[in-house]
């Protein structure tokens, strides 16, 4: 390789520049053409689950585990998934758009668009429940 020469990563390079601006640009699509979401979902990993607290041992922390806090995570997150797709929790939807990140304390937590078919309002915490 000679110096001075650039060299550009495909966007399919998982956590580089241009997939996070791919990415970035498709969910901009998406509010374009679905206009505002209906829903915004954050969905956090709870360390006090009961999965997770059979697995710990003596004084660790769920921070000390981080395997069945994300094994815990994803089971939980396609069960929600599931039951938003499928059993369309909220109503039928159009879309949606997900981001899975994590806190400092090792958590993963998700936030989650959703664009429903029908704009329905919810008002109220009853309206949801």
């Amino acid at each position: 390789m000679k110096f001075g020469w650039t060299i550009l990563l495909p966007s399919s390079y998982v956590f580089r520049g241009r997939l996070i601006e791919k990415l970035y640009q498709d969910s901009m699509a998406m509010i374009c053409h679905f206009s505002k979401p209906s829903l915004f979902i954050t969905f956090t990993g709870n360390p006090k689950w009961a999965e997770i607290q059979d697995d710990l041992l003596h004084d660790l922390t769920a921070t000390c585990r981080p395997y069945p806090v994300g094994s815990v995570f994803n089971l939980n997150l396609k069960d929600l998934l599931n039951q938003i797709k499928h059993k369309q929790l909220f109503g039928p939807q159009r879309s949606w758009v997900l981001t899975i990140e994590y806190q400092k304390r090792g958590l993963p937590y998700l936030h989650l668009l959703l664009f429903l078919q029908n704009h329905v309002l919810f008002l109220t915490p009853a309206d949801i429940d």
